[in-house]
């Protein structure tokens, strides 16, 4: 089995076919950016090609109804099992009970947004470094599954900027690039539709790649 396509070709050609298997690939950009409609772009991407995905939502309501309207009632919804956490704690029961989920279909597990639970919890010092080991944690549980069956995990994040250099990060940033082995940053781009995606890190090596796609109501196409 090869990776999971994008369903965009510019992006699965920059990412040599698509999300690589047994690995985590990161997506983070500002809001409306278009991480989410990446996100549920790869999931209908996968279920087409008769895989199944395991699909862990923080943002219920407006998320759940786009991927539904996206997804249709065709026999490629039954193939996409929604989780929706709605505490960091419930993340961490998903996340450890996730296996018992996992068939020979199952070739992705997509996280949006895996750090938005962590941030609404973010206190004193004390507090935040005990969420930063549990977060830790939780990403090397999802590398573990990723390696053990052979299939590809997405997470998307937040960002916040960061004035001193003029740019942006993602939230948890040192965890999240630790263990992805794809970085993806998405881009507003010059049109009410246009984003840029660069790719920073592919398979553990620094790049500066990018390319374009549209937003669409039915997801993400290439620009022409």
């Amino acid at each position: 089995m090869g990776p999971i396509p994008t369903g965009c070709g510019p992006v699965d050609e920059m990412l040599r076919g698509g999300l690589p298997l047994g690995a985590i690939s990161l997506a983070y950009g500002e809001a409306t950016s278009g991480r989410t409609t990446f996100a549920l772009q790869c999931a209908i991407s996968c279920a087409k090609k008769q895989g199944q995905v395991l699909f862990i939502l923080t943002d219920h309501l407006a998320n759940v109804e786009r991927l539904s309207r996206m997804l249709g009632s065709g026999p490629i919804a039954k193939d996409v099992i929604l989780f929706l956490p709605r505490s960091f704690h419930e993340q961490q029961r998903i996340i450890d009970g996730l296996e018992q989920y996992i068939t020979r279909k199952v070739r992705l597990i997509v996280f949006d947004t895996v750090t938005e639970l962590y941030h609404a919890e973010l206190g004193s010092l004390s507090e935040t470094i005990d969420l930063n080991r549990e977060l830790n944690r939780q990403l090397a549980r999802l590398a573990e599954v990723a390696k053990k069956y052979h299939l590809s995990v997405l997470l998307t994040a937040q960002v916040h900027a960061v004035p001193e250099d003029n740019r942006v990060e993602p939230v948890a940033s040192r965890i999240l690039k630790y263990w992805s082995d794809i970085v993806l940053r998405l881009e507003r781009g010059r049109s009410p539709t246009t984003r840029r995606v660069v790719l920073e890190k592919f398979l553990g090596r620094r790049s500066r790649r990018s390319c374009y796609f549209k937003m669409t109501e039915a997801g993400i196409r290439p620009t022409r």
